[in-house]
């Protein structure tokens, strides 16, 4: 039997604007809009329709000196579109979350007396979206 090989979250990155960000992790949801189209046909059963697709996200990362996320680029500033590839393990496995254009939702800076500085950001897809297929 053939071993199975497993990304890990320690060889994944996030792009925008085509600027690498040292991340400490990211997650995201991929989601269609229900839509209910219940009716007198339908039997008595709900039904739904898919409506708008939808990809929100969450970038987690370390402040570094040399690395101003509000710096253009990578331009990561609510309100702002930008381009961010999710890689899921090494770039080099060129396997990624493609948004040509994302909106950035929100910025969120952490600081604490006993640890270092550290941001979040929220996005959502403006546009279409290509997810990894292999």
């Amino acid at each position: 039997m053939a071993e199975k090989v497993f990304k890990t979250g320690k060889e994944g990155s996030v792009s925008v604007q085509a600027t690498t960000l040292n991340v400490t992790g990211w997650s995201g949801t991929d989601e269609v809009a229900e839509l209910e189209s219940t009716h007198s046909g339908s039997g008595g059963f709900y039904t739904t329709e898919a409506g708008p697709r939808k990809f929100s996200g969450t970038v987690n990362a370390n402040w570094q000196e040399d690395q101003n996320p509000h710096a253009d680029p990578p331009n990561v500033v609510a309100g702002q579109i930008v381009a961010i590839k999710l890689f899921v393990g090494p770039t080099a496995d060129n396997i990624f979350y493609d948004f040509v254009e994302a909106r950035i939702i929100s910025v969120g800076p952490t600081s604490e007396v006993g640890g270092i500085v550290k941001y979040s950001f929220n996005f959502v897809n403006h546009g279409t979206f290509t997810i990894p297929t292999s």
